[in-house]
């Protein structure tokens, strides 16, 4: 895992499998290589202010990037992350 980003514990991992929105929220960016905030809050029916929420605790731990198009904000899976790579092994397993 990259060193700027902090160790995990077992329990914390599977906390962040825990909500079902960023589960979601990794299933579709899993299909698509990068979503806007609205693209995403459409795919899975959840308000923009919670799926905005999830995401920033998502970005946080380096498991999704963002990049700005003006006003636009938008995501992607950061498949170099050691935790990503594990999120999005175990999330392809629920499918």
């Amino acid at each position: 895992m990259n060193n700027q980003y902090k160790q995990l514990q077992p329990a914390e991992v599977f906390g962040l499998l825990s909500d079902p929105t960023r589960v979601d929220i990794l299933n579709v960016l899993l299909s698509k290589k990068e979503l806007c905030v609205g693209g995403i809050s459409e795919k899975v029916n959840v308000s923009l202010s919670a799926i905005s929420h999830q995401l920033r605790k998502l970005e946080l731990l380096g498991v999704v990037s963002k990049c700005r198009y003006g006003q636009e904000v938008c995501y992607c899976l950061n498949r170099e992350n050691g935790l990503a790579k594990q999120l999005i092994k175990f999330v392809k397993m629920l499918k």
